[in-house]
């Protein structure tokens, strides 16, 4: 199964932290290979790639974002855009895919779970991160199920009361699901990235136990 590891450019510890992804990865059935993401400094270019990319969901965190911090706001776009360019490549391979940040780790070897569109790979690890921790528990059941009750998008627009996964360290995605979410951004504009994964946009569905866990001492999402 081929594997994008995002990581962070010209970061000594992203960098470290993808090759120690990758290392996890072999032999346990995934072809995990490096993906150079996008910063608050680069982003720009890949607007420019991706023009839909800059207009932004009315009524949504993002746009709180734009309006409090711009180092903020443009990290948020990158993580997002970071996304789109592996939407793009799911839709150009035209195969399932798995999406990893560089601070996942592989626990299990992949044995090609079926799922209709965007599979999270790490529900319980990304569920018990420190900044879940105020969010009531739930079990995962053993094998590939729905995705419900544990994250509920909360923005006052028409996602609102949608299920949101734990962060986007740790999925797998298939052709259907990326076009689905690559239409999502063209009509709806960005949100924060595992916002805009919800489920009234996508199919979400979980495997348990987890194939991968998230160590979250260099999230994607703090900013470099």
């Amino acid at each position: 199964m081929k594997a994008f590891v995002i990581y962070v450019p010209n970061h000594v510890k992203s960098q470290a932290y993808k090759m120690e992804t990758i290392k996890s990865c072999e032999g346990m059935g995934f072809d995990a290979v490096s993906f150079e993401g996008a910063t608050q400094h680069t982003v720009r270019d890949w607007i420019e790639e991706y023009p839909f990319l800059q207009k932004d969901k009315p009524y949504s965190r993002i746009e709180c974002f734009r309006s409090e911090s711009d180092k903020v706001y443009l990290t948020k776009k990158a993580c997002l855009a970071n996304q789109v360019r592996l939407w793009h490549k799911c839709v150009e391979l035209n195969e399932t895919i798995v999406c990893l940040e560089h601070d996942a780790r592989c626990l299990r070897e992949w044995d090609n779970p079926e799922f209709d569109e965007f599979l999270i790979l790490n529900p319980k690890s990304g569920s018990h991160q420190e900044c879940f921790s105020h969010v009531r528990k739930v079990e995962f059941n053993e094998g590939v199920h729905t995705y419900r009750n544990f994250l509920e998008y909360y923005f006052d627009n028409d996602w609102k009361g949608a299920w949101i996964p734990p962060g986007l360290a740790s999925y797998a995605i298939t052709p259907k699901g990326a076009r689905r979410l690559i239409d999502t951004v063209k009509t709806h504009g960005c949100e924060q990235g595992d916002m805009t994964t919800n489920s009234y946009n996508v199919r979400l569905q979980y495997a348990a136990p987890d194939y991968l866990s998230v160590d979250c001492n260099l999230s994607m999402s703090k900013g470099f």
